[in-house]
């Protein structure tokens, strides 16, 4: 018999996959925000950490301040196409869309990420927490990342399978590997592509000076 219960590895495993998500963003997805004309504010769903960028009918809208809404001396009830979108002062996982809608979009979406839906909805891109199913971090670190967690969680639990020696060395464990991963994914996803070889090429291969076909150099002659 195990010393440990499933439904303590399972809670542990996405305990731990949230930790990871929430210090590396690495989850991404995309949303329909169902518009109503006449309505600015939306609430966003409770697994969204933090917004990547929004789309209207395909075309960028950019985040504004209500400082600087405040400061442009607009009252923030104008009704048209929204090119912004408030983020602050409006309540926890809310946005205010300005100007203010003044058509009814309904959610109808099938796949966002191609046309034509990406052209007819409000599109919602941002970094989420997992759901440990179809919402995961990157599989080529999540099983050693994750396996490193539940054990020094296991190994800490009060009871015959306590063991402090085995749950410190798996935290260190732990730690090294997220930044390891850490570091892994913003150079991946996040920096920049070095697309130029480095040297000059004019300077490296020079062109070799012309040859006449073999047996052609001229007439011989005899001295």
């Amino acid at each position: 018999m195990s010393i440990f219960s499933s439904a303590d590895i399972t809670r542990f495993t996405l305990q731990g996959e949230e930790d990871f998500a929430q210090k590396c963003k690495c989850i991404s997805t995309r949303l329909v925000i169902p518009i109503v004309a006449g309505t600015s504010t939306y609430t966003l769903s409770d697994t969204i950490l933090s917004i990547q960028q929004i789309t209207y009918k395909g075309t960028r809208i950019d985040p504004c301040g209500q400082r600087e809404l405040r400061d442009a001396q607009l009252s923030g009830t104008q009704s048209g196409r929204p090119y912004q979108y408030i983020y602050n002062n409006i309540g926890q996982l809310k946005v205010q869309l300005f100007p203010v809608p003044d058509e009814n979009i309904p959610d109808t979406s099938t796949n966002l990420y191609k046309s034509p839906d990406i052209e007819t909805f409000c599109i919602l891109e941002a970094w989420r927490t997992p759901d440990g199913s179809s919402f995961v971090i990157p599989s080529y670190i999540r099983r050693r990342l994750l396996k490193a967690y539940v054990m020094k969680e296991l190994y800490s639990i009060e009871g015959k399978g306590q063991n402090l020696k085995s749950a410190k060395y798996w935290t260190e464990m732990h730690e090294k590997l997220s930044e390891d991963y850490k570091q892994l994914l913003n150079d991946l996803h996040n920096k920049p592509r070095n697309l130029n070889h480095g040297f000059d090429l004019r300077q490296t291969f020079k062109k070799a000076p012309p040859v006449l076909p073999r047996g052609r150099f001229g007439i011989g002659v005899d001295y």
